[in-house]
């Protein structure tokens, strides 16, 4: 929440306090003070619809005291109920909502750079887009990249969601929310600005490729990019249309989730559509290069070590990394964040420096297996799920080649604390019971993916990868 809606919370509870057991001046003190910061939150921050039955809370409170003063001359002893039952469980039920859906802040990265932030909008002309029913329709991408960046006084912050209305309708579509409730996304920014003047301090910087889960989008491990950039790499989120929970492009056209996705368990319905990523990764990658040698906004002319390129991904997005790792030697080192291994066999392993991050499995119950009656309502034949049961840790076990690397564990964590999914709201957190609290787990994460690409991208020698024992309790490190 924001330092003017906590003070605002304060101020009512003061304000019950003092009416309680305080005298009339220091409840007029209280009032005035309610009111004040009141004024500031609405001036400062800004007006939320989750924040209004607050409004209403102090409101009638205030138009309560109003009336019991001019009644009242003389003090006179309250009713019970409403001093120690009613106007609590009233404040209570007031800040449920701006607590459960808070303007929630990033921390600031950790590196020495300041972070800049710009978004492109690119078109595959060797490629037809498969997931619509427009003829000649071409495959389109839209990339955010941050990077280290030197800011001056004109520099703005970017939003968290720019196109958050959008979001909110897909999400509202998806899973039945109301749209409306995420609008207050709009008063999220990150520690990013927009179009700031790239860094001097390197003549140029390594570039990390990042593909998101499904169904995720490009902004969903803010966090993560800023802490990269902040260190010193051009970091590149691709947004895959179609697959992430919806795409904007610039002139307000909206790629919405295909419903054509294979069964949770449909290995090889996953295995194809693996290939599309796949294509989209290198495919930036190829635009990428073109920048380095001529960027028509003249951010990145020569400014990229297209010998130092590395990747990252979280669930299916990891799953595209291996495969793009496989698939093209232009990357030099790549991470895995708890995705299921889908495409291709890896044979022999991969070839450069790998990552494996996952969440501990604490399984029960290892002998059920699922009847033929609740495959059928997933979509999956008994066949499909034997072949996905014994393929999977095939495939987990061969991923390491020549390149070696580091699997690491973290207990603790669930699935989506590789994003920025849990600050979104405690509700969240709650729900899937999650032990370690969400910037405590990106700690931990973000300090074994920036060692391991300084390791192999900047060839930085890492005593956190390499030493006998993780100074975090809760993390694992095998070395490969």
């Amino acid at each position: 929440m924001r330092i003017f809606e906590i003070l605002f919370i304060v101020s009512n509870v003061m304000l019950w306090i003092v009416d309680r057991w305080g005298r009339r001046k220091v409840v007029g003190v209280a009032n005035c003070l309610a009111i004040g910061i009141a004024l500031l939150h609405f001036i400062f921050e800004g007006y939320r619809w989750q924040m209004v039955p607050l409004y209403v809370f102090t409101a009638g409170y205030m138009l309560y005291l109003f009336v019991k003063a001019r009644r009242h001359k003389e003090r006179r002893k309250q009713p019970h109920f409403i001093w120690n039952f009613l106007l609590p469980f009233l404040l209570a039920v007031a800040v449920i909502l701006p607590i459960l859906l808070p303007v929630f802040k990033i921390d600031s990265p950790s590196g020495p750079y300041s972070v800049g932030t710009v978004t492109y909008h690119w078109t595959d002309a060797s490629r037809e887009e498969i997931l619509t029913d427009t003829p000649n329709d071409r495959r389109e991408l839209l990339v955010q990249l941050w990077y280290p960046a030197q800011i001056d006084q004109a520099s703005f912050k970017a939003l968290y969601i720019p196109e958050y209305r959008q979001f909110g309708q897909a999400l509202q579509q998806e899973y039945k929310i109301p749209a409306f409730i995420l609008h207050y996304f709009r008063h999220v920014k990150t520690d990013s600005y927009v179009n700031a003047p790239l860094s001097a301090e390197q003549a140029q910087y390594p570039l990390i490729v990042f593909s998101h889960g499904l169904p995720g989008t490009r902004f969903t491990s803010t966090s993560q990019m800023e802490e990269l950039a902040s260190n010193g790499y051009l970091v590149a989120a691709i947004q895959h249309p179609y697959y992430a929970m919806t795409t904007v492009f610039p002139d307000q056209r909206i790629a919405p989730k295909t419903k054509k996705l294979p069964a949770v368990i449909d290995i090889d319905g996953w295995d194809r559509m693996i290939e599309v990523w796949v294509k989209d990764a290198q495919f930036v990658l190829d635009q990428f290069g073109k920048l380095n040698k001529q960027d028509p906004q003249g951010l990145l002319t020569g400014k990229i070590n297209m010998d130092k390129i590395g990747m990252l991904g979280h669930s299916f997005g990891g799953a595209a990394t291996i495969q793009t790792l496989y698939a093209d030697q232009r990357l030099k080192a790549g991470i895995n964040m708890d995705g299921t291994p889908f495409g291709k066999t890896i044979v022999n392993g991969l070839q450069q420096p790998f990552m494996q991050m996952k969440t501990e499995v604490v399984e029960s119950n290892k002998d059920a297996e699922p009847t033929e009656q609740q495959l059928a309502k997933i979509g999956v034949t008994k066949q499909a799920y034997d072949k996905y049961k014994t393929e999977i840790p095939i495939r987990n076990s061969v991923l390491f080649g020549k390149g070696g690397g580091y699997a690491v564990t973290i207990r603790g964590i669930k699935h989506m604390s590789f994003t920025d999914y849990y600050l979104w709201s405690p509700g969240l957190r709650l729900m899937d019971g999650l032990k370690l609290p969400p910037k405590q787990a990106w700690h931990m994460i973000n300090s074994y993916v920036l060692a391991f690409f300084d390791k192999y991208l900047n060839q930085k020698p890492s005593t956190l990868l390499d030493e006998p024992m993780s100074p975090f309790k809760e993390v694992i490190v095998e070395k490969k």
